[in-house]
């Protein structure tokens, strides 16, 4: 079982995770830590125990509940319908029982407080953002209390601080660096399509905005195309799926290697790509759309004779708009469809601007 649990039909919405989503990050964190090996579960056991030998049967009360159950976390997290609560339970039995230990040890100058700076970043990561913000008040307050309550005692030995000190940065730094690859992946994940390389869909239309403001500040036109990689569910059905998933990557890289630097270019769904083109009027975006499908037929994708279709929309200044780009483009796509496929139709109003020969395989 994976993350996919969480986002399929046995998804059961719970207070802590509402969405799939939520749930989702849940098994891709510990999929993070696990592929990168927990450190974690070496070192906080470790320091706890040699904490001890300077400041008694205390220091190892964390280890009699929550850091057993984090160690077994990623057997539990799969293998029950709401992970998320027994992750609560050993997130706050491990800021309960540290809170203890911090109390019974010397209070704001134990030093086991440093370990107190680690559980943060876990729940910010873990637990969506008004949950979040609950464990951590209430750990918080364990922390707070802990600390005014803590009977007198001693500065505890220069080498329990040293040890505890050390041993809670190192962890931290791995856990922030584990959180911090993490992030960068959704991030990737959420800009750049997993099979093609290209921009997604929402990277587009984040990046379509700027590129309007642009165009209206300076009165310059833009153009977008609409390609679509013909009789593409008949290479799916004659070669199967990882043959068709070869020419999406083949025409995608024919697409990119023809497009000027300038444009941008994404993988808009399934067999469709949308490039946009700022400062190019619509005689230049045809031709720069009649050299791509050149592209695309002479790189013979995966080794097949693949040909595309092109539809091109222009527009200038306050008139750009990409729904209606997309819309007018998408006209003249279906228009060169249904004229033989192979071609590049201009606008809604305009004839081909590429080849008239239909060449169907």
């Amino acid at each position: 079982m994976s993350s996919d649990r969480a986002s399929a039909g046995l998804f059961t919405p719970s207070w802590l995770c509402p969405r799939p989503v939520d749930r989702s990050r849940l098994f891709e964190l510990d999929e993070q830590l696990g592929s990168h090996g927990n450190i974690a579960q070496v070192l906080i056991p470790l320091s706890l125990v040699l904490s001890s030998m300077w400041l008694g049967p205390w220091a190892l009360l964390p280890l009699i509940f929550p850091v057993p159950l984090f160690v077994a976390m990623p057997w539990l997290i799969r293998h029950v319908r709401q992970p998320e609560w027994l992750l609560l339970a050993g997130v706050l039995g491990l800021g309960a029982t540290l809170a203890v230990s911090i109390a019974m040890t010397g209070g704001v100058r134990s030093p086991l407080v440093p370990w107190a700076v680690f559980i943060w970043p876990g729940i910010s990561a873990r637990f969506p953002r008004r949950a979040g913000a609950l464990i951590a008040a209430v750990i918080g307050v364990l922390m707070t209390v802990a600390c005014i309550l803590a009977p007198p005692r001693p500065p505890a030995p220069t080498p329990a601080v040293v040890v505890c000190l050390i041993a809670a940065l190192v962890t931290t730094a791995y856990y922030t660096g584990v959180l911090s690859r993490a992030e960068h992946d959704q991030r990737a994940a959420a800009t750049f399509d997993q099979l093609t390389g290209l921009l997604t869909r929402a990277a587009l239309a984040r990046r379509f905005d700027d590129l309007r403001r642009e165009a209206v500040q300076h009165q310059w036109p833009l153009s977008l195309l609409v390609c679509d990689v013909d009789h593409f569910k008949r290479v799916n059905d004659t070669w199967g799926h990882d043959r068709g998933d070869a020419v999406l990557r083949a025409t995608a890289a024919a697409l990119e290697r023809g497009a000027r630097s300038s444009d941008l270019l994404c993988r808009f769904g399934g067999e469709e790509f949308v490039l946009v083109l700022p400062g190019a009027p619509a005689c230049e975006a045809a031709e720069v759309a009649e050299r791509l499908r050149l592209a695309v037929a002479g790189a013979q994708p995966a080794g097949l004779p693949v040909t595309a279709s092109f539809g091109v929309s222009c527009a200038y200044g306050t008139d750009i708009d990409f729904a209606v780009l997309f819309r007018t483009a998408d006209a003249a796509l279906y228009r060169a469809k249904s004229a033989g496929r192979d071609q590049v139709m201009v606008g809604a109003d305009h004839g081909a601007a590429g080849t008239d020969t239909a060449r169907a395989w």
